[in-house]
């Protein structure tokens, strides 16, 4: 499935994920980020990385939804089940910008670079950590605000950090 946007539903805030072929003002018909995040968390690997380059900051509800990433709503997500590491886009109500000249979001670019150029061989923590540094000046060339998060599950809350791709 290629998803291009996270929206949340209006009222509960469910934070949905949004096919190409699903419009923004029916979040219902997309994936709930939740029920994935659930099933995830059933899975028997040891850990599972959800790499998200999609804000759920309500955006482009009646708009185009290949316009922007994101208007600012805060979705609903109260924690990350189990072994669960969600490398996010971007945090709280920012929108996650589109890299256009390189055909992805700034996120993706910037992790996709640092796993070639490192050969996945460094930590996931010191890859977020560059890769946010990165995110967030390119970020400021158009006048935004965009930091990257990662949010780790119950499981692997004090461990994370040493996790390696």
């Amino acid at each position: 499935m290629q998803v291009l946007h996270g929206l949340p539903e209006e009222v509960s805030k469910e934070p949905y994920l949004i096919p190409v072929d699903v419009s923004g003002t029916q979040v219902q018909n997309g994936l709930s980020l939740i029920t994935v995040y659930e099933l995830l968390a059933q899975s028997t690997a040891k850990k599972c990385v959800v790499v998200l380059d999609a804000c759920f900051s309500g955006g482009a509800r009646n708009k185009e939804l290949t316009a922007l990433k994101g208007v600012k709503v805060r979705a609903s997500v109260d924690e990350v089940p189990g072994n669960i590491l969600v490398l996010a886009s971007s945090s709280g109500t920012q929108s996650s910008a589109v890299y256009k000249e390189k055909q992805h979001g700034y996120f993706t670019y910037f992790l996709l670079k640092n796993l070639k150029e490192n050969k996945g061989q460094n930590t996931i923590e010191s890859a977020m950590t560059e890769v946010t540094k990165n995110v967030r000046l390119k970020a400021l060339d158009i006048s935004k605000e965009q930091t990257p998060q990662a949010l780790p599950g119950l499981e692997i809350e004090s461990s994370w950090k040493e996790l390696k791709w």
